[in-house]
């Protein structure tokens, strides 16, 4: 389809085909919303606490406790989910993520407790 204008308004963009039957016709293109991502903290069997992002809590936590999670679960299940938030996108997770991370155990717990 061959595409002769392209008008520009404030938050989506209108193109105008120049073919017949179409002749004139606006088709508007929207961005479709990101996929939801979840910041967690585990807690493993020797009482440690680790902290990630997953876009499914579910199977991420499944993936912990099979060894195949990461290196510092590995060896240290089963876990257990204590603490997850959705979060809007990736860049807003992983400054969550480090903001926990940054955090004292204590101020973690009490962040669990919440």
């Amino acid at each position: 389809m061959a595409l002769r204008n392209i008008i520009k308004s404030d938050k989506q963009e209108d193109f105008i085909s120049d073919e017949e039957p179409l002749k004139n016709v606006k088709i508007t293109f929207f961005k479709t919303p990101k996929t939801m991502r979840h910041v967690y903290i585990i807690e493993c069997k020797d009482g440690k606490l680790y902290t990630g992002i997953t876009t499914d809590i579910d199977r991420r936590v499944t993936e912990h406790n099979s060894g195949y999670g990461g290196r510092f679960t590995r060896y240290r299940k089963p876990v257990k989910l204590v603490y997850s938030q959705q979060v809007l996108n990736i860049s807003n997770a992983l400054k969550k993520e480090a903001k926990i991370k940054k955090l004292k155990r204590s101020e973690k717990l009490n962040l669990i407790e919440r």
